[in-house]
């Protein structure tokens, strides 16, 4: 099978859906998104992070309870 070359065009399934129904601008910043994607995503809502230390916080608690619970006689 022959490969493809890496500078191929290609876009995802997901995007390519998204871009037929996009708007014009929308449709430039899939296109710009697929050529040159990102090294990785950021969060950018507050509301994100703070759910995410209240996951990590409820983690810690759970593994404090866990650790202590064969110390914990009826």
């Amino acid at each position: 099978m022959a490969r493809r070359p890496e500078n191929a065009p290609r876009i995802s399934l997901n995007k390519l859906c998204e871009f037929m129904t996009a708007s014009i601008p929308r449709q430039r910043r899939i296109i710009k998104d697929q050529k040159f994607p990102s090294d990785f995503m950021r969060i950018y809502y507050e509301g994100v992070r703070s759910t995410r230390q209240r996951l990590r916080d409820l983690q810690d608690a759970c593994e404090t309870i866990a650790a202590l619970w064969p110390t914990i006689t009826e």
